[in-house]
């Protein structure tokens, strides 16, 4: 019964694993944007098909902070994001209570626990 229930909770931290790298890489695309809009008098974004076009000098500079649209989520992308993250985290401490102590030797519980 315990091999089931460390199977299950090593499931369970690897759902975590991939829920934390979908989150840490939607801040990532983020934070880059907040960057470039920080210079927002050179910043452009980029693989738009609507609105006017920037400036011709603003565009021959091809090194200006820029924002790229296909990479932008929508804010129901972040909220979901973020629910499975807490989902997976709320999965991992349950599956980590549901394994008998003396069976967790060996076994580090899942990240935030503590």
């Amino acid at each position: 019964m315990s091999a089931e229930k460390i199977t299950a909770y090593q499931d369970a931290l690897r759902k975590l694993k991939d829920a934390s790298a979908a989150a840490a890489a939607l801040a990532s695309i983020v934070e880059r944007a907040g960057k470039a809009l920080a210079t927002w008098q050179i910043a452009t974004v980029t693989n738009i098909s609507t609105g006017g076009g920037y400036p011709a000098a603003l565009v021959a500079r091809p090194h200006n902070p820029n924002i790229n649209a296909h990479d932008w989520p929508t804010i129901e992308h972040i909220h979901n994001t973020l629910i499975a993250f807490h989902d997976a985290a709320s999965a991992a401490k349950s599956a980590w209570s549901a394994i008998p102590a003396e069976d967790r030797i060996g076994l580090a519980p899942p990240p935030g626990s503590n």
